[in-house]
């Protein structure tokens, strides 16, 4: 359940123990700060370094001092409609350090949410109706504590999963399999020039992020695709958000996008006898006007 306030937003957020549709943890391109670090060991950055290790001493988790009312935040360096933030808390000791805390989410730093406690080594994930935002702060209010956070990872909700794609061809494997969650499968076009695949988001996005995950073989198909993003439908009237000059098979290119404005989202090779392949999309943002 929720509550939204005009001032800010309070939610009481719901553990879910599934998430097939969540592909990009937003955190991981972020920048961390904390209200204070207890030693070398535990920098702010080691909570978003992509590595649930919950062992103090290797290295991988973030502390502060015993402050009054200790933070930890991650800009995520633009907006974005966030759906669920996970945590993962300390498990060599001190599990009811991070009892309370909140989770704080919004362009500025007074929307905010709360959660329970986690166990130790324990990694639980909180999801919400999409509240749109470019900070995440974690906070123990109302006493002194070391804030201990072994993982914080931020998830968006993918636009393209709603929207409706197409390809200049098919040959054999359809549009639609870039958007079945599987990293197994994968869209295909014929021999052609100037292949392209598109997804119509069927609202105008303001568009943060792009992710383009790689088939996993015959990986060099996809060097020099281009990604457009606008409100025609056609290749060449949108605005590109990024080319891709080199992907390993199976691997996924980040590319962020500024903030551009369109409706539909484009991949496309430019040349000839070129074959388009994707195994999955992401298209990461807010609706335009909102």
């Amino acid at each position: 359940t929720y509550v939204l306030l005009k001032a800010s937003t309070v939610l009481l957020l719901k553990q879910k123990s599934a998430f097939t549709t969540f592909t990009w943890n937003l955190a991981l391109g972020g920048k961390a700060v904390q209200s204070s670090r207890y030693s070398a060991l535990t920098a702010a950055h080691n909570a978003i370094d992509g590595n649930r290790e919950s062992n103090y001493a290797r290295g991988s988790c973030s502390i502060t001092n015993a402050d009054r009312d200790p933070w930890w935040r991650v800009d995520l360096g633009d907006v974005y409609r966030i759906t669920r933030v996970s945590v993962t808390n300390r498990g060599d000791c001190c599990e009811k350090r991070i009892e309370g805390i909140q989770i704080r989410i919004g362009n500025s730093l007074h929307n905010n949410a709360a959660v329970g406690p986690i166990p130790l080594g324990g990694t639980k994930s909180f999801a919400f109706k999409p509240i749109k935002g470019r900070y995440v702060n974690l906070i123990v209010p109302g006493r002194k504590e070391y804030l201990t956070l072994c993982e914080v990872e931020v998830y968006s909700e993918n636009a393209a999963l709603w929207g409706k794609t197409s390809q200049s061809s098919t040959f054999g494997s359809g549009p639609e399999l870039a958007l079945d969650g599987l990293s197994n499968t994968y869209t295909h076009t014929n021999t052609e020039t100037n292949p392209w695949w598109r997804v119509d988001l069927l609202k105008v996005y303001r568009v943060n992020r792009v992710t383009i995950t790689n088939r996993p073989n015959l990986a060099y198909r996809i060097i020099g695709a281009v990604i457009h993003i606008g409100n025609f439908p056609d290749i060449y009237n949108n605005r590109i958000c990024g080319v891709i000059s080199t992907l390993a098979g199976g691997a996924t290119a980040n590319f962020s996008c500024g903030g551009m404005e369109g409706r539909y989202m484009i991949v496309h090779i430019p040349g000839f006898q070129k074959i388009l392949s994707l195994s999955e999309v992401g298209v990461y943002g807010y609706l335009a006007g909102n």
